[in-house]
């Protein structure tokens, strides 16, 4: 029987054998670097140590042979052999000494000026020290115990528990005393090692080799050459303790492993719980897409596997289908500036929205032609009607008028009473003629909007007492009837503003031709209003209205300063 295994399980699994190879390669070679930084941190160290002792052990030396030659310098200036200072010796005769002076009988048989390592020489170990000088055929010779020596290789400042400084000599026995085994005559200790057998060929340096107790040790290794003398130099530490700090890192490290490895299990299992928990979903999408219910969030999942598969094949329906709804709801809404990416170039419902889209569009251009249509003929319509009603009104009602006022002329009446009558006439009649140029001015048929809106300001001016500058520069070609009609109506709606509304004292205006437009600018003193809520009257609704007929842009700016109104008319039909 087939064991079936969750694909849960299946999936931890894979993550834990993707992490744990990962962590294990990732924390060897951080224990390797670790380790190998500890390492050049110690020989390095170590170095600097040895070069240090040997400067000083070199700098003794000099200094303790230069006392020397000194001393035989003074005393030959009293005349040798008579008398010699400390332990300065006459040697005239090597073969005459006696054995307690043997020590100077090995010294003599070197037969050159020097200084000599004596110390494999004694029983006791002590490093000692010959001096020996030629001086008129006569050896003058000192011995002396060089005790600074040890006390300079055994301090111990920056070389832990286990570290020593140690000298040998060219038959490989130490000169000094050895830390772990100080009650042994060095001269008894063989130190034959890598590192003796280096320094001795005069090379510096420094390596992991095992030292005369056969014990791993860090060491840092060079000679001593001075005057005959030729010792190995070595600063070295124990292996185990240099690495205590890696095997206290170790432990760590295995710690922080163990706990990563737990981590990484149970995270792995929650992971895996949480990428299988769609496919649940799944089957509960497709069945309430099937009742057309879409869901809202779209389903994720990135995995490389037929799984994988089924779930972006899903995403990409859902998506598509969410898309399609959303630009449908926008359609729905009359927005049609919404843009519909097609999945493919199949994608038969997506070309059927567009095409109901595109037909939208061109119904509701048709649709705002036809109300722009419908508002211009309005307008027109209102001119028409405006300009019957003047011409009624000076063909018929002014000539009345006329021959009211030849009549009562020629009657006899009290004078008094017969010019009342003769000034209620003629207000009359000049009332009949401003309400005949407010419907339709004759100088915007016969000379322009320009000069109409000249003959309305000076008009305006004269009766209300207002300051009006007025300005216009025409130099294009002649505007239609329509803009002259816009403009002069836009201008007009200003003026009544003004004058009703807003208590200005000073009236700017000017209309501007430009070769593809017409500029109209209009500004007041006068309290202002809110553009948004201006109140009772359709006027600014009115100016708004005709300059979008016109395909115009306005801008009306009102203050409790006053007012500004600013007007572009696109002249190229």
């Amino acid at each position: 029987m087939r064991v079936r295994i969750p694909i849960k399980f299946k999936l931890a699994l894979a993550i834990i054998s993707l992490v744990v190879p990962f962590l294990l390669i990732l924390s060897a070679l951080f224990y390797w670097q670790f380790r190998k930084s500890i390492d050049e941190r110690v020989l390095l160290q170590l170095s600097s140590i040895k070069q240090l002792k040997s400067v000083q052990i070199e700098d003794y030396l000099k200094q303790e042979w230069s006392v020397f030659v000194q001393e035989v310098q003074q005393s030959s200036d009293r005349g040798l052999p008579q008398d010699l200072d400390g332990d300065l010796r006459i040697i005239k005769d090597p073969e005459s000494l006696p054995p307690a002076d043997s020590l100077y009988y090995y010294l003599t048989k070197k037969n050159q000026i020097g200084l000599y390592d004596l110390s494999e020489y004694t029983d006791s170990g002590q490093l000692l020290l010959g001096y020996y000088f030629l001086e008129d055929d006569l050896a003058v010779a000192k011995i002396l115990e060089a005790e600074k020596i040890q006390e300079i290789l055994l301090e111990r400042t920056g070389m832990g528990e286990t570290g020593e400084s140690y000298l040998v000599g060219s038959d490989f026995l130490l000169r000094s005393r050895s830390r772990f085994f100080p009650e042994k005559p060095p001269n008894s200790i063989l130190a034959k090692t890598d590192g003796v057998r280096q320094a001795l060929t005069g090379t510096n340096g420094s390596a992991l080799i095992r030292d005369y107790r056969d014990v791993p040790v860090f060491s840092a290794f060079g000679r001593i050459d001075f005057k005959g003398i030729q010792w190995a130099i070595l600063s070295e530490l124990d292996q185990d303790e240099a690495h205590q700090p890696i095997l206290v890192m170790q432990n760590r490290l295995v710690l922080i492993l163990l706990l990563i490895l737990i981590l990484t299990i149970l995270g792995a299992f929650l992971l895996a719980r949480v990428l299988v928990k769609p496919l649940v979903r799944m089957k509960e999408n497709l069945t309430g897409m099937a009742s057309g219910n879409f869901p809202e969030v779209v389903i994720k999942d990135s995995r490389n596997d037929e799984i994988g598969d089924m779930f972006r094949a899903l995403d990409q329906l859902v998506t598509s289908i969410l898309q399609t709804l959303h630009f449908a709801d926008e359609i729905g809404t009359m927005n049609l500036s919404a843009e519909y990416r097609m999945q493919s170039k199949n994608d038969r419902l997506g070309q059927a929205l567009i095409a109901m889209q595109e037909n939208l569009i061109a119904l509701k251009k048709r649709e705002e032609q036809m109300q722009l249509t419908a508002q211009k003929s309005l307008l027109q319509g209102q001119e028409n009607e405006r300009a019957r009603l003047a011409r009624e009104m000076h063909d018929g009602l002014g000539p009345l008028l006329t021959s009211l006022k030849m009549m009562i002329q020629r009657m006899t009446l009290d004078g008094a009473e017969k010019d009342r009558i003769k000034k209620i006439l003629d207000d009359t009649i000049s009332e009949v003629r401003r309400i005949t140029y407010d419907l339709m001015p004759q100088a915007l048929v016969d000379f322009g909007v320009a000069a109409a809106l000249n003959h309305l300001v000076k008009v305006t001016a004269k009766a209300s007492g207002i300051d009006i500058k007025y300005t216009y520069s025409m130099q294009g070609k002649p505007l239609s009837d329509q803009i002259n009609t816009g403009i002069y109506r836009i201008a007009q709606e200003a003026l009544n503003n003004a004058l009703k509304h807003s208590g200005a004292r000073e009236i700017r205006m000017s209309v501007t031709q430009f070769e593809d437009r017409i500029s109209f600018y209009f500004e007041d003193d006068g309290r202002g209003f809110d553009t948004d809520h201006p109140g009772p009257g359709n006027g600014l609704v009115n100016m708004r209205e005709r300059c979008r007929i016109l395909n115009g842009i306005i801008n009306i700016d009102s203050s409790p300063e006053g007012t500004v109104i600013e007007m572009e008319i696109p002249t190229d039909e």
